[in-house]
C-alpha cells in the first residue's frame, strides 16, 4: 500500500484492522495516503522499509507471474538502469496471505542499479486521487510532500529529507494508472523517481 512521507508515515484501511497491522509493519516509514474515506490519517512506527526486502509479508515471486499476484498488468519503466532486463528482486503479497486483506494485492519490483523500488497495489480504494493526495499535502509538514501534474495525471510527491541513503526516509512518487496504485520509492532525487513514473505511463501507453 504506497505512498511516503518525510519524517512521518500513513496507512490506509482497506478490509479492516488486520490490513492495516499487518501494512504498518511491513511498510515502516512508507506513508499510505490511500484510504477507503479519502481522509488521510498519521500512522507512526520503525523504518522497516528497505530495497532488499521492501514489503516483509510479501514472498518471493518471479517476474513472470506478477500480473496474476497482482490481479492487472504489472508496466515496467523502460529507462537505461531500470527495465525488464535490469529487474532484480520481485515480491508478492496476495490475499489467503496471514494479514493480508481479503481484496488486498501488492507487488513490488526493485531496480537495484538505479537503487528504487516500485510498488503495485490493488484496489484503489479512493474515488478522488488528487483530493487525496491534497488532503495528505495539507496534513503535512510544509515542504515534505507535493502534489503535482504527472503527464496529466495527478501524483504525489514526496521528496527525500535526506543527503544520503542512510538519513532520512526515502522519497516517493504516487499515482494510479488502469485501476493500479503505483509508487516508486527510493533514497533518489526528485527527478530520477518523477523519470521513473514517467516511463511507467509512457510503457502503459505503448502496450495499453
Amino acid at each position: 500500500m504506497i505512498g511516503l512521507a518525510g519524517s512521518r508515515s500513513r496507512h490506509r484501511t482497506i478490509g479492516g484492522a488486520a490490513f492495516l497491522v499487518a501494512l504498518a509493519a511491513a511498510l515502516g516509514t512508507i506513508w499510505l495516503s490511500q484510504r477507503d474515506d479519502s481522509a488521510p490519517v498519521p500512522f507512526r512506527s520503525g523504518p522497516q522499509f528497505s530495497l532488499e526486502h521492501p514489503n516483509p509479508f510479501g514472498r518471493p515471486i518471479e517476474l513472470a507471474s506478477a500480473d496474476g499476484t497482482l490481479g492487472a498488468p504489472v508496466v515496467l519503466p523502460d529507462l537505461p538502469r531500470a527495465n525488464r532486463a535490469s529487474v532484480g528482486s520481485v515480491f508478492g503479497e496476495s490475499p489467503g496471505q496471514p494479514g493480508v486483506a481479503p481484496a488486498g494485492r501488492q507487488v513490488d519490483v526493485v531496480f537495484p542499479a538505479v537503487g528504487v523500488d516500485v510498488a503495485y497495489t490493488t484496489p484503489v480504494v479512493y474515488p478522488d486521487p488528487a483530493a487525496n493526495y491534497r488532503g495528505y499535502v495539507s496534513e503535512g509538514k510544509p515542504g515534505d510532500a507535493d502534489v503535482i501534474n504527472l503527464n496529466g495525471t495527478p501524483a504525489l510527491l514526496i521528496h527525500w529529507q535526506g543527503d544520503d541513503p542512510a538519513s532520512g526516509d526515502p522519497g516517493s512518487v504516487e499515482f494510479v494508472l488502469d485501476g493500479v496504485v503505483i509508487a516508486v520509492i527510493g533514497w533518489r532525487s526528485d527527478a530520477v523517481l518523477r523519470s521513473v513514473a514517467t516511463s511507467i505511463q509512457h510503457n502503459a501507453a505503448l502496450t495499453g
